[in-house]
């Protein structure tokens, strides 16, 4: 029984290497090299404007006690700032928009908007 288990543990760890040999070598054949580049994304996710947004009548309502006048309607929703890496701008923009759809914000509620920028490189000194 040790001898069929230790012949078998051989071929299974044969069979592994096998197999990462042949993926490592297709990998390398298959890749071809092309640039990608960074992008700042600021995306700016706010509650739609036909729904009630208790955070914002909290502190327009306190904006009263410390001295804040004037102030008509707040609405408080979120800001995130993201790195994205990509081939080109169309393509940064398509991953942002998939993030914010997916995970970013609850469309039934919130609306989100987004800008990219592109980041230059730093080159060292």
């Amino acid at each position: 029984m040790k001898n069929y288990l230790e012949r078998r543990s051989h071929q299974t760890t044969i069979k592994r290497r096998s197999l990462q040999t042949r993926l490592t070598s297709n990998r390398a054949s298959k890749i071809e090299p092309f640039t990608t580049m960074k992008y700042r994304t600021e995306i700016d996710i706010m509650p739609h404007a036909e729904l009630l947004d208790p955070q914002g009548k909290t502190v327009l309502k306190n904006m009263g006690n410390v001295d804040i006048e004037g102030v008509q309607d707040v609405r408080i929703g979120k800001h995130v700032t993201m790195m994205v890496e990509a081939a080109d701008e169309e393509s940064a923009k398509a991953v942002v928009q998939k993030r914010c759809e997916k995970l970013l914000a609850n469309l039934i509620m919130e609306k989100f908007s987004f800008e990219i920028f592109p980041v230059e490189e730093e080159v060292a000194a």
